[in-house]
């Protein structure tokens, strides 16, 4: 399902299940929320999307997926979105991520995700990440990242990294629009509270609650990044390193509470 830039408001029972077809795709997503931001109108000004999703579940096909490959096929993609709303949901069992926020040609000339809101969502089981943020705080025309607030994310499992929440940008050589000097851009502003993350083996580091990494290259991976009233079951790894071209700090992060896990920041 495409959702343009129109101001959609999908509303549904939260006994709606968009049950997903076996294929052997693996980039595709079930709810598209693309077209707000992925380009700039006339007056250089990006132009938003304003898309609200609230109930229903998303139930995936990975038991039933006859490819073997590919990091795709999410519950839901927000491509270069902004005001983009999605509240009271259950996503879980999907062949990529439960949702992405990102862009779809992040090495071109599209922009970047602002002003995202996810909350009262369950999301689990899906094979790569439970959620993945790729793309946010490209331009100074918002001041609002991602906010994740009253959610359960837990037991992201079948292919690398499995992480209950994963910050990792792309990287933006030679962007033409962007013009950034270096690698990584990070993600910006992003803002979780009273919200459990849980891996699906707490005592293994390569199924993180938590992870943010920029490749492992050094460079930071998220920048005003806060944990509020969350509670962490399993690793949480920052290996988000200090970008010595734009002189970023080290994302910070203030987390209130720990359990069956080690947190540790990447020196």
């Amino acid at each position: 399902m495409y959702a343009p830039s129109s101001g959609l408001n999908l509303i549904m029972d939260k006994n709606a299940i968009f049950k997903v077809s076996p294929t052997n795709k693996n980039d595709y997503a079930v709810i598209a929320v693309r077209g707000g931001r992925l380009t700039q109108d006339d007056s250089g000004k990006c132009i938003d999307c304003n898309v609200t999703i609230r109930g229903g579940q998303i139930y995936g096909e990975r038991e039933e997926h006859y490819g073997t490959g590919g990091e795709g096929g999410h519950g839901v993609s927000i491509d270069g979105a902004a005001n983009v709303t999605i509240e009271d949901m259950r996503l879980y069992q999907n062949w990529g991520d439960g949702i992405y926020v990102g862009t779809r040609a992040w090495y071109k000339t599209q922009l970047g995700c602002r002003n995202i809101t996810i909350r009262r969502c369950e999301i689990q089981d899906n094979r790569r990440n439970n959620i993945s943020v790729i793309d946010l705080g490209i331009d100074e025309d918002f001041n609002k990242g991602l906010l994740i607030s009253d959610c359960y994310f837990h037991d992201a499992k079948g292919t690398s990294p499995q992480a209950a929440l994963c910050i990792e940008p792309n990287s933006r050589i030679n962007n033409p629009v962007l013009q950034v000097p270096s690698e990584f851009t990070p993600c910006e502003k992003i803002y979780l509270k009273n919200t459990i993350l849980e891996s699906y083996k707490p005592t293994d580091n390569n199924s993180p609650a938590v992870l943010i990494t920029a490749g492992n290259t050094g460079y930071v991976a998220g920048k005003n990044v806060k944990f509020e009233n969350c509670e962490i079951k399993g690793a949480f790894r920052n290996e988000s390193g200090v970008d010595v071209d734009r002189n970023y700090k080290p994302v910070t992060t203030n987390v209130v509470t720990a359990k069956k896990g080690t947190v540790y920041e990447k020196k």
